[in-house]
């Protein structure tokens, strides 16, 4: 919409009717007029404001889509930290599990001795009960 200009004549005859004097009715005249023109916008403010928008849009843009692209990057990074963490974890389940078997191994060979060690001592017992008998 479109704004008509102020009619400074208009207005200083409806301020001597009022009863400003000629001088003083021009002068609030041209004050409300310097007031509203320093208040309204031009086509020039309007055009320097759209382009201001359209370059912050730009360079919104170009800042969403390099943080975009950071985001990939460590998303990638973070991923084969991850695989790297999972490889490293299956390497020593691995390792824990040779340890166990490895235990196993040597608690059975304790136990098969200790068995016969008591079969042995059992057996020595028995011989020295016979003797004794």
């Amino acid at each position: 919409m479109e704004m008509q200009p102020l009619d400074t004549l208009s207005i200083s005859k409806k301020l001597r009717a009022g009863g400003y004097t000629k001088q003083q009715a021009e002068t609030q005249a041209q004050v409300l007029i310097d007031v509203v023109n320093s208040n309204l916008a031009t086509k020039l403010d309007i055009e320097d404001v759209k382009r201001d928008i359209e370059e912050l849009r730009r360079d919104t843009k170009r800042d969403i889509e390099g943080l975009r692209k950071e985001t990939k990057v460590e998303i990638a990074s973070v991923r084969r930290d991850i695989e790297e963490l999972r490889k490293e974890t299956k390497t020593e389940f691995s390792s824990v599990r040779r340890d166990i078997k490895e235990l196993e191994y040597r608690i059975k060979i304790f136990t098969g001795g200790m068995a016969f060690a008591l079969f042995t001592a059992l057996v020595a017992v028995m011989s020295a009960f016979k003797f004794l008998v």
